[in-house]
């Protein structure tokens, strides 16, 4: 009797996208290419350049009454200071940390953690291994291809940059997402709700991590 190994659906779908990724990847990184100054140029906000403005403009993307945690990576334990309503951070004018999440989390939370996430806003789109303008182009591929609206493309003041998109609808969608965006380069880490992800507006290594694009409704 021979042994036949049955594959489902989803998994062939979630294979074959991948190997499109794999296999176009050095096309659609030339084709959609877009560099840093040109997403400046092509903003359809403008932000001043004071740091503060740059923080406020950056938490307003949050619904006000939003819980939404701001701090270092490591303030993830018992740190219920770092938990605040977005409108509670806007009196601020300077973020408490360099870090932010694409989730607002529950009331009451001290601990952020994806049990404790009440609603995620924003997928967050970043990518160790590519230049700026190469993930510059996965931005533009994921606007072109997926139909997925950007809000803001936020500057490091590293070697990086972060692009926030609509949240993911359901789980069919961000498996065949994550398919095509790990082979194109990008980190999987932000996947997950509650990761930690560099703000606008906040200082590092005396150099302000700064929206170089923005798009409150979304575009």
């Amino acid at each position: 009797m021979k042994l036949v190994i049955e594959r489902d659906a989803e998994s062939e779908i979630i294979q074959r996208i991948a190997v499109i990724a794999q296999s176009n990847r050095a096309r659609y990184l030339a084709h959609y290419n877009w560099d840093p100054s040109d997403m400046f140029d092509q903003s359809p906000a403008r932000v001043g350049d004071e740091p503060s403005d740059q923080y406020k403009t950056f938490v307003s993307l949050f619904q006000p009454n939003d819980i939404v945690w701001i701090g270092a990576v490591k303030d993830s334990g018992n740190h219920p200071q770092n938990f605040r309503a977005a409108s509670e951070w806007l009196k601020l004018d300077e973020p408490v940390g360099q870090f932010i999440t694409g989730s607002a989390f529950k009331e009451g939370t001290i601990s952020r953690s994806n049990d404790n996430v009440e609603v995620r806003r924003f997928l967050v789109v970043e990518s160790d291994e590519l230049s700026k303008a190469e993930i510059g182009a996965v931005f533009q591929l994921m606007r072109d291809l997926f139909k997925m609206k950007l809000y803001a493309v936020v500057d490091t003041a590293g070697k990086s940059l972060h692009g926030w998109f609509d949240a993911i609808p359901n789980p069919e969608w961000e498996k065949q997402l994550k398919a095509f965006l790990v082979p194109m380069g990008c980190d999987p880490a932000t996947f997950k709700p509650s990761q930690p992800v560099r703000m606008a507006g906040a200082m590092r290594d005396e150099k302000t991590q700064s929206l170089l694009w923005f798009c409150k409704e979304g575009k």
